[in-house]
């Protein structure tokens, strides 16, 4: 919760490779000190540098992971290299590589979905507007072949998406979202996990 990453080697348990997050840097408003006008930084301990998901690539020593300020970040382990994606201001809340290893694709927080290439680093696809969820993204999912991705989140709707085109292909609602105004907790209902059958 605190942004922490470890990697260990399984066999003789020795730590490979750590790296805590940084904590936001927030600059204030100036101040005057002594007459002279200074920018004021402040590191915030907060939300910002908790992680939200990580996930290993499915043939490669790389991790992929997304944090609160919106960014997703792929890491070569041990090496270090790592590369940004920049998301939309909010939460990246969840993120999966596809199986070919050289996309992912990332929810977001405001309910858009961007499908990235890794390699070129931009945004090949992204579900906003009408097609993106209407509430928090919060779990994907997709297909052996990585033709096809699922999309849940907070709104009670899953969808289909087809990632070559990028259009959502299928919608599957559970309820109505509508101006929902849970008592507790448990009267609150989304999508938390989903998956393909591979046969």
């Amino acid at each position: 919760m605190k942004g922490l990453m470890k990697v260990w080697r399984v066999e003789d348990g020795k730590e490979i490779w750590s790296y805590q997050v940084p904590k936001l840097k927030v600059e204030a408003p100036r101040e005057h000190y002594e007459g002279v006008i200074v920018p004021v930084i402040i590191l915030l301990e907060s939300r910002k540098d908790k992680l939200q998901w990580l996930e290993w690539h499915p043939c490669a020593h790389v991790l992929l992971y997304g944090t609160p300020d919106g960014n997703t970040w792929m890491w070569k382990i041990p090496s270090g290299e790592c590369k940004s994606f920049q998301g939309p201001s909010c939460p990246a809340t969840c993120g999966q590589f596809l199986p070919d290893g050289e996309r992912a694709v990332v929810g977001y927080e405001d309910g858009s979905v961007r499908i990235w290439d890794l390699k070129e680093g931009k945004t090949l696809h992204a579900l906003e507007g009408t097609d993106s969820h209407r509430g928090p993204m919060s779990c994907v999912a997709c297909n052996t072949d990585g033709s096809q991705i699922l999309t849940g989140s907070f709104d009670c709707d899953t969808k289909m998406v087809n990632t070559a085109t990028g259009k959502v292909v299928g919608l599957f609602r559970i309820e109505s979202y509508a101006s929902k105004t849970p008592k507790d907790e448990a009267d609150f209902n989304s999508v938390e996990c989903m998956g393909f059958c591979d046969v």
